[in-house]
């Protein structure tokens, strides 16, 4: 059977929303033909200089990626004096530029995401957005949405997944396990339902290709092996157990140089460990594409994986550090050094003036719907991409330890610090929210200690 999936509805893509709103308005039409390939780049790097996104405004550009949405017979220099003349305003040749950003950024003022300013260099328009509105309508919308924040509208479409052990590897059964779980939770966040009984939209989850693995009409996902980095074949020596204690030694080991792992008068936290072990080798099997092999070492010398246990052990320290902050908040709220939260219509999102302040907004509490939407590709064939939920919680928790160690969230009690403070704060209750959200997708939970 050939199903072609359509992708479902989310009212949290507010960057794509964006693109399309900018992309309709220069050229006066939607385009549905070209929704993968839009001449509008999202910027994720020196926001402050190149802008959230960018576009050319070479007019034959616009011709080869939209050749039938122009207007024929406009005569213009660049896309910028087409969108005047197609929208009936008058300009001088001095003013294109000028008369065209006017224009664009008042019809913002009706969009979910405002142009705060754009500038053009070297046949480019950067576009810069509104930050303040833009950080009081992320942040509470995160914080309205919680647990279903990214998700999308509910559709009817429902899945099986079974898994075709491998015969003679616990590693490579693990990861298929893995790979199953993050299939399921990532198609309901796309508003998928999943089923427990075999119905029409049947998958295999297996490394073997082949009409053999194929039953009941079943689809294959299929998935790399996990490799022994030492025999460069698959690995069939180490058992699942085996390569938990693995990992629980080398954490036992880190713990002892750094002291970041302890439970009450110093101790190990055996619960802790566990955690941490299991969440660093979720992180690990997935953090490779599905279809791909997945190389380990039983040597930590050796151990080179895209996301090894000390990057996992780094995700899971920034989740704890987050919560010590509230924890500490609370704690000087009751003795009566801070005031309490305000609420959030009362919160000054201006004072957020800090650049890793604007990239974690906008790469990550904005970014993370889009990130979601590109976890699962519904065409005719069913693709999960899992790496890029790993990849994200990276990022994420590198750049809030980067804005962790330059910037004191939590100041004196003075009068004149607590309306910045409070705006870093709800700042943070977002990236938690997100940061949580994206580790419940590969089944990990965050920790509160460490």
């Amino acid at each position: 059977m050939c199903v072609n999936y359509k992708m479902g509805n989310s009212l949290d893509l507010k960057i794509e929303e964006f693109v399309k709103h900018l992309q309709r308005l220069l050229l006066g039409v939607d385009d549905e033909t070209r929704k993968r390939s839009s001449i509008i780049k999202v910027n994720n790097d020196n926001l402050s200089t190149h802008g959230a996104l960018c576009f050319p405004t070479c007019i034959e550009t616009w011709k080869k990626v939209f050749p039938k949405s122009l207007e024929p017979g406009l005569r213009c220099r660049d896309i910028l004096e087409y969108y005047l003349i197609r929208n009936g305003i008058a300009y001088d040749d001095e003013q294109i530029t000028e008369k065209a950003f006017q224009s664009v950024i008042r019809a913002s003022s009706d969009w979910y995401t405002k142009i705060a300013k754009c500038v053009i260099e070297n046949k480019r328009v950067s576009v810069f957005l509104n930050r303040e509105q833009t950080f009081a309508n992320t942040v509470s919308r995160v914080l309205a949405r919680g647990d279903s924040y990214g998700e999308f509208e509910s559709r009817n479409e429902c899945f099986y997944f079974n898994v075709i052990p491998d015969r003679n590897s616990e590693l490579t059964n693990l990861r298929l396990r893995l790979i199953k779980g993050v299939t399921e939770n990532v198609l309901k966040a796309h508003g998928c339902q999943m089923s427990n009984n075999i119905n029409s939209q049947n998958y295999n989850i297996t490394v073997r290709s082949g009409n053999n693995v194929s039953e009941n009409e079943s689809k294959v996902l299929l998935c790399g092996v996990v490799k022994s980095m030492e025999t460069k074949a698959k690995d069939t020596a180490l058992t699942e157990a085996e390569y938990l204690r693995q990992r629980l030694a080398e954490l036992s080991k880190m713990s002892n140089h750094k002291r970041i792992i302890s439970g009450e008068h110093g101790c190990p936290n055996t619960v802790l460990f566990q955690q941490i072990a299991d969440a660093a080798i979720a992180l690990e099997f997935l953090a490779v594409r599905p279809n791909r092999a997945l190389t380990i070492s039983s040597s930590s010398a050796l151990y080179k994986s895209s996301l090894n246990l000390k990057g996992s052990l780094f995700i899971l320290y920034n989740t704890a550090r987050i919560s010590a902050i509230f924890h500490k908040f609370e704690d000087e709220c009751s003795n009566g050094n801070y005031p309490s939260l305000p609420n959030i219509e009362n919160v000054d999102f201006s004072l957020l003036d800090q650049e890793e302040e604007w990239e974690l907004l906008y790469n990550f509490l904005l970014g993370y719907p889009e990130m979601l939407k590109s976890c699962a590709r519904l065409d005719v064939n069913l693709e999960i991409c899992p790496q890029y939920i790993c990849s994200f919680l990276s990022h994420l928790c590198n750049k809030f330890s980067a804005y962790y160690r330059r910037v004191r969230i939590l100041t004196e009690g003075r009068d004149h610090l607590m309306p910045t403070m409070m705006a870093r704060l709800y700042l943070l209750k977002a990236v938690q929210i997100v940061t949580c959200n994206a580790l419940r997708l590969i089944n990990t939970n965050p920790v509160s200690q460490m």
